[in-house]
């Protein structure tokens, strides 16, 4: 029973490592763009984070619009975003944080090939990204600030 506990404590440090090491490049890349905003895209940012937590309605408006990117980049609607996919849907999501007043994004090809990468790992077994797989990795990079 011992061997069995410990066995399933590593796996769960690897798992986390993994988790871990998959998150990195996302959580600096989003510091850095973050520490490059100006006093009023970081108070927009800041107000919409604010009513996404206090208006249900505010929320559901913008997980609408989470569902459009998505189901608008899903070119094959197969459920999984491949790279040129997720790329449709990350410029999409980038233009939708300038219409609230944020940051211009570069998507470059450079950029999703970093980040991709990240997404794609998530769930080892499937090649793609789904929706909630962005949703709750999204969190995570936010869960570690």
């Amino acid at each position: 029973i011992f061997a069995n506990l410990v066995s399933k404590m590593v796996e769960a440090d690897t798992q986390r490592e993994r988790m871990m090491a998959l998150l990195a490049p996302l959580i600096e890349d989003k510091n850095a763009w973050e520490a490059s905003f100006t006093e009023e895209e970081r108070a927009k940012g800041e107000q919409f984070e604010q009513e996404l937590k206090t208006s249900p309605e505010a929320l559901q408006a913008f997980m609408a619009q989470i569902d459009a990117a998505f189901t608008g980049a899903d070119a094959d609607q197969d459920g999984l975003l491949q790279r040129a996919e997720f790329k449709s849907f990350v410029e999409t999501m980038n233009g939708s944080g300038v219409e609230r007043g944020l940051k211009h994004r570069d998507t470059t090809d450079e950029f999703i090939d970093k980040v991709f990468p990240c997404f794609n790992g998530f769930n080892a077994e499937v090649d793609g990204v789904s929706k909630n797989e962005i949703l709750m990795i999204l969190n995570m990079v936010n869960a570690n600030q």
